[in-house]
């Protein structure tokens, strides 16, 4: 018999460098693109930020015993799951979406408007929070240095998945990075 347990996001948001200061904590759908802006000849992105709550989830595994313990029990996976949202615009297809952690203090924000962007706020592409910018690493700036994307730059606890048709439910394996969350938390 196969034993279930779930940890639900606290917080999550959205932003893009199409806006950087714009901020969609509020919005019921996350969004994730990547679109070719014309007048300044180059990719902007969209990046989203989930908070997962996992304290009360570990308590349950290390200190209740309620769940197998994936660190000593090698049957145990621990899975992310979203939902593909339908929507009648152009669909990207044939691409890789990475997902990684980030352990940076985030602020979910309040914004919503993400047809003109008039929403600004924080987290956005360029700071965490109201008096924290995102971290610098290698002479790259702002959120895609600490994001990662700019240098592909992924620690072991990342995972990705291909998207043939990109209709699909994204569904990656965070099994390893769980291990070390436990790790960390024991």
């Amino acid at each position: 018999m196969s034993t279930f347990a779930r940890a639900f996001s606290k917080k999550d948001t959205w932003f893009t460098e199409q806006s950087v200061t714009s901020n969609f904590g509020a919005s019921p759908i996350l969004e994730v693109w990547a679109k070719w802006n014309p007048f300044v000849k180059t990719k902007q992105r969209s990046r989203m930020l989930i908070e997962f709550d996992l304290p009360s989830l570990s308590s349950d595994i290390i200190t209740l015993g309620k769940y197998p313990d994936p660190r000593t029990d090698s049957t145990v996976t621990a899975y992310m799951y979203m939902r593909n949202a339908q929507h009648g615009q152009s669909q990207a297809t044939n691409f890789t979406l990475d997902v990684f952690p980030l352990t940076a203090t985030w602020a979910e924000g309040f914004g919503i408007d993400n047809d003109k962007f008039s929403n600004t706020g924080f987290a956005n592409a360029l700071s965490a929070t109201n008096t924290t910018a995102w971290d610098y690493d290698r002479g790259g700036t702002g959120g895609q240095v600490y994001m990662g994307w700019d240098n592909g730059n992924y620690d072991s606890n990342s995972a990705s998945m291909f998207f043939e048709n990109g209709q699909e439910d994204l569904k990656v394996d965070v099994t390893n990075y769980f291990m070390a969350y436990l790790n960390y938390s024991s």
